[in-house]
């Protein structure tokens, strides 16, 4: 059975509290029907002065970041000292767990542009030890098919290996199909799945979406995919829903208010994030 749209979303850009240009398409208000996905954020620019503030030191908790370098890089530090860079067409996946706190700043480029979403921890893992895997466009597996291309990030596609959930089975796949050209991506039937269109347009379940767009699926086995205007590039998310309580305050996102209380008084008392986080390949 294939599935259908049940929810569409767009934004316009606009300036966090650094002055970086990105557009939200997921947040706050939508958590009930979206988690684990939490947050999504682009980056997509030409200009330096869209992405030159970066983003200073900040915490989280509760939540694990994943970070696409579609084009450009960016440097990350956090407060142990851990630094490195993520590179073009890497990514780097952040288990926050019981708390990181790190910065992250672009590289001029002639352009620039970055996906980061934030994916929900259960409540049994929300405490974890911290880890930072970040991984070169090299060790990402890419599927080739008559009508385009897989890059597989995370999860699996086939036989094909990304980078692996611990906590929640994402997969999470870059698509490049070109003009006029089909791809049916089959799921497990309860997953949640979404569909984020960001060159040209296409087809999703006989249904137009434009460029820009967000997609949620509803319950279903396969989604037939059709470029129809030009050479098409998406990216495809899907994990298990996580029908757990939110308690959400800012970078760090708990199932009670309590929690939260108790994650902020640790910031004040400088008791949060003390332990130096693990840096693994996958």
């Amino acid at each position: 059975m294939k599935r259908k749209i049940v929810d569409r979303t767009s934004a316009p850009a606009s300036k966090d509290s650094t002055g970086v240009k990105l557009t939200r398409l997921l947040g706050h208000d939508m958590v009930h029907q979206y988690n684990p996905f939490l947050l999504l954020d682009v980056v997509d620019s030409e200009n330096p002065e869209d992405y030159r503030g970066g983003f200073p030191l900040h915490p989280h908790r509760g939540i694990e970041t994943i970070t696409y370098m579609l084009a450009g890089e960016c440097t990350y530090r956090d407060n142990s000292g851990l630094e490195g860079v993520i590179p073009q067409g890497g990514v780097q996946w952040i288990t926050t767990g019981a708390g990181v706190q790190h910065e992250g700043h672009f590289v001029e480029n002639d352009q620039m542009h970055y996906i980061q979403f934030w994916l929900n921890l259960p409540r049994k893992d929300k405490l974890t030890d911290p880890v930072y895997r970040t991984v070169g466009e090299d060790k990402l597996p890419i599927v080739s098919f008559r009508g385009g291309k897989i890059k597989v990030i995370a999860g699996s596609y086939g036989k094909h290996r990304g980078l692996k959930g611990h906590f929640v089975p994402l997969n999470f796949y870059h698509i490049f199909l070109r003009k006029g050209e089909k791809l049916t991506m089959k799921s497990n039937p309860e997953d949640l799945v979404m569909i984020y269109l960001f060159r040209s347009s296409m087809l999703l379940s006989d249904e137009e979406a434009k460029e820009g767009d967000l997609l949620l699926f509803g319950t279903g086995e396969e989604i037939e995919l059709e470029a129809i205007q030009g050479n098409a590039q998406a990216l495809y998310f899907s994990a298990p829903r996580l029908q757990e309580p939110v308690a959400w305050g800012g970078p760090i996102i708990m199932n009670t208010e309590v929690d939260l209380l108790r994650a902020f008084e640790e910031l004040r008392t400088n008791e949060f994030a003390k332990s130096k986080p693990k840096v693994v390949k996958k």
